[in-house]
């Protein structure tokens, strides 16, 4: 059986980043669960009253949107500096493999568009029909307006573009109401098709460049 290593060190790197969100929901999860048993013993001792109401609305504040979209919001972070990362260390791989005279990181843009640019235009490898390509650069969007306005869409330069995405269905909304109004809110699912759209843009690019599987016979 023969192994294609690099490949599979991508695939490996990506499944750890799910396993990754998966343990942080878990816990997170959990955590609520303690910290809930905490505060109705909290308020056990205390007078029936309006501090009883603070209580629970502080618990369910904490637990219900600042530490999912911390921990969301900071796994988008670090996925996409993964995929930054990959990207760049492919387009090396297919520099030499293609004899390119330059490499990824000498073009301007942003890396995504950039390492698109790059395959398709100087690699020569054909991008045509990859079905991935458009959610990550969505992905981009997201990422940047975590990055640059934490998660403010009306002051995103591509506050159009995650309106629309937010109507997709996918797990990204934006919220309309309370301390989340105007906020991009990311549930468990998105972060979800997130990496797995990550690893299926990896598949076909492998597949495109002629990589071949990770195993063969």
């Amino acid at each position: 059986m023969k192994f294609n290593f690099f490949r599979m060190r991508f695939e490996n790197e990506l499944k750890m980043l799910g396993n990754y969100q998966d343990t942080m929901e878990v816990q997170l999860v959990e955590a609520q669960k303690s910290e809930l048993r905490l505060v109705e013993e909290r308020i056990k001792a205390l007078e029936a009253g309006e501090e009883e109401a603070m209580i629970l609305e502080e618990h369910e504040y904490i637990y219900g949107v600042i530490f999912p979209r911390s921990l969301r919001y900071s796994f988008i972070v670090l996925l996409f500096l993964n995929l930054e990362s990959l990207l760049n260390e492919f387009c090396n791989a297919v520099q030499k493999k293609n004899n390119v005279a330059l490499r990824c990181n000498e073009i301007r843009g942003e890396s995504v568009e950039r390492s698109k640019i790059y395959l398709h235009k100087l690699a020569k490898v054909n991008l045509i029909d990859l079905a991935f390509w458009n959610s990550i650069e969505d992905f981009s969007k997201v990422r940047n307006c975590i990055v640059h306005t934490l998660g403010k869409v009306d002051q995103s330069r591509d506050k159009l573009r995650l309106q629309d995405i937010s109507k997709q269905g996918t797990g990204l909304t934006i919220g309309n109401a309370g301390s989340e109004e105007g906020f991009i809110i990311l549930s468990n699912d998105y972060c979800k098709k997130i990496i797995v759209d990550v690893e299926s843009l990896f598949r076909e690019l492998f597949d495109k460049a002629g990589y071949g599987p990770s195993f063969s016979l």
